[in-house]
This record gives structure tokens, sequence and C-alpha cells, in this order.
């Protein structure tokens, strides 16, 4: 990344896809390259993304599940319906994950956090805060 005239670089993720600097906090992963000075940023918030979706499904395969068995809870359709049920309540809770999203006017920043604590991910939104403010002051 070449550096803007007295930009420095404040954080940087440990396989350098996300880039936080003085002036402006970059993604370049899986294929997106995302930019945002800092003087853009609205919000920066930390939490959990997820496929609800999947358990839509899961109660609807366990719900089936009733409609073939009829009354006999041990028939076969039953307890298929009920393993395949769980095993996409299980899909879901491994699919979670922690996400920090940063967004500004026109664009969302969302980055995986894959193997980061929650007290690393608020230093690094402080992190982001902090130059935030100090690029204010310096610039207005």
């Amino acid at each position: 990344m070449e550096m803007l005239p007295g930009e420095r670089e404040v954080s940087a993720s440990a396989d350098g896809s996300v880039v936080l600097t003085s002036h402006r906090v970059r993604l370049d992963q899986d294929g997106a390259f995302i930019s945002i000075c800092l003087d853009q940023v609205a919000s920066c918030s930390l939490g959990t993304r997820s496929h609800p979706i999947l358990l839509v499904i899961a109660a609807v395969v366990w719900l089936g599940s009733f409609q073939f068995a009829g009354e006999r809870l041990a028939a076969p359709a039953f307890v298929v319906g009920t393993l395949i049920g769980v095993l996409i309540v299980g899909l879901y809770v491994m699919s979670r994950g922690q996400v920090i999203t940063i967004a500004s006017s026109g664009e969302t920043i969302r980055i995986r956090t894959r193997g980061m604590t929650r007290a690393a991910c608020v230093q690094f939104i402080d992190d982001l805060e902090r130059a935030r403010l100090t690029l204010r002051r310096i610039g207005g």
C-alpha cells in the first residue's frame, strides 16, 4: 500500500488484509477491495453475522418429518428428519461469526474476525476512533 504524505500505519491484521492508517482504513480480502477515508467514517460496530434461514429450514425439515411419520415417532422418516434438522442447526451455529462493521455514507467494510478476541476487536475500534479524532483535530 502506498502511503499518502504524512500518513502512517496505525494497525494491520496479521495477514495484511485489513490496514488502518492515520488517514484511512482498507480491506483487501476475498476479492473485495474497499478503502474508506477516516473523515468519511460514519459508524463502527462489533456484532455477529449469521444465517437465520438455516434455522427456518431446520424447523421445516423437522416439522415435515412429523408429517411423514404420522403418529409413529419412532418411524424412520421422523428419525431421519430430526437428524437432518439437528445437522442444519449445527451448521447455523458453526456459521455464526464475529464481525467488525465500518460504515460510511457510500460503502461498508465488514471484517470477519476469526481468531480475534473481543478485546482485540474493541482495541481495533478504539484505534480507529482515536485516529479519526486525531485526523479531525489536525485537519480542522
